[in-house]
């Protein structure tokens, strides 16, 4: 079979077959977003890491703990609407940090164009 059929069966735990198909996409979407803010934060905390910017690297760093705990209760709970609500919250309280500090080489007014492309399809 298709490896992606496999990933998706285990991480929707065959929703398709019990619920409606609008229902399992958002499940998608939600663990798209949230497993690749995970990579992202852990790839620019370390980076930050690197550049010896270490109150970036531990916001960037336990950020990235933080959404991994929400994935964590989104696969027990399924609770959609908590798990949008605190991925939208996280992003702005993350965007708004990275705006004032200005990220790893002042930069971080540009992090604000992320904004809209994480949250919109969370709010859909």
């Amino acid at each position: 079979m298709n490896p992606l059929y496999h990933f998706l069966a285990r991480f929707t735990k065959k929703l398709e077959q019990q619920a409606d198909l609008d229902v399992v996409n958002k499940l998608l979407i939600i663990y798209f977003i949230n497993i690749t803010a995970i990579v992202v934060n852990l790839v620019y905390g370390i980076l930050s890491l690197q550049s010896k910017n270490y109150s970036l690297a531990l916001f960037l760093l336990a950020t990235a703990l933080l959404l991994s705990i929400i994935l964590f209760f989104l696969t027990l709970g399924r609770k959609l609407k908590a798990s949008k609500l605190l991925l939208t919250i996280l992003a702005a309280i993350e965007i708004f940090f990275l705006l004032f500090t200005g990220g790893t080489e002042g930069l971080g007014m540009l992090w604000i164009f992320i904004f809209p492309a994480f949250c919109i399809p969370l709010l859909v």
